[in-house]
Order: structure tokens, then C-alpha cells, then sequence
């Protein structure tokens, strides 16, 4: 009887960790990303920028730092449209309104940041 039950606390947590998965899963296709570069106007790129994008709706803001080579990622936002902002010590700031955002798809906003 010991072992039947805790066998069945096994299939218990088996199971809800395996529902978890799958609506997290889920969740990620029902969303889209955000991707692409920050370049200054000779195509360098500007490690270390800071990309941030809001729903203008509900005010959720989703942040991503520029790597290395200037590129960025910012996945699992929901399909809407959103503002895309960039700043970067040095230059200014950066600012795309209405940028779309579908399902499982990624959109592209490469930005082109010009000195102060």
C-alpha cells in the first residue's frame, strides 16, 4: 500500500509538471518576439544599449541589453502593437511607435542610433 501511494504522488507531479510545460509551451506560440540590431550610422554596433518595448494599453514594458555584436532579442510578447525605444550613453535616444507583433512570428526593428 506504501509503495502504490507513492507511486501515485509520482504520477501526481509527473503529470501537473507535464501540464505546466505544456501551457507554458502553449503560452510561447501564442506569442511573438521582438529581434534585430542598434547600430551608430557607420554600422558599429552599440554594445550595451538598452531596448525596451511597451504595450501602450496596458503599460507592460519588456527590456532587453544589447549584446556584443549589436544584436538583440525580446520574446514572448503577446500580438499587438508596441513602442519600441532604444537609449545608449552618448547618443540619442531611439523611438518606433506602432510596431507590430503577431503570433509565432518575429518582427524585425533594426535601429540606427545617431551621437548627441
Amino acid at each position: 500500500m506504501i509503495s502504490m501511494s507513492l507511486s501515485r504522488r509520482s504520477l501526481v507531479r509527473t503529470l501537473a509538471v507535464t501540464a505546466g510545460i505544456a501551457g507554458l509551451l502553449s503560452a510561447q506560440e501564442q506569442a511573438g518576439s521582438i529581434i534585430g540590431s542598434v547600430t551608430d550610422p557607420n554600422d558599429e554596433p552599440i554594445a550595451g544599449a538598452t531596448v525596451t518595448v511597451t504595450d501602450p494599453k496596458s503599460k507592460q514594458t519588456w527590456e532587453a541589453q544589447v549584446k556584443k555584436f549589436g544584436n538583440y532579442s525580446i520574446k514572448d510578447v503577446p500580438p499587438g502593437s508596441y513602442l519600441v525605444q532604444a537609449k545608449a550613453p552618448g547618443y540619442r535616444p531611439f523611438s518606433l511607435k506602432d510596431v507590430p507583433v503577431e503570433k509565432g512570428e518575429a518582427t524585425y526593428v533594426d535601429i540606427v542610433m545617431k551621437k548627441q
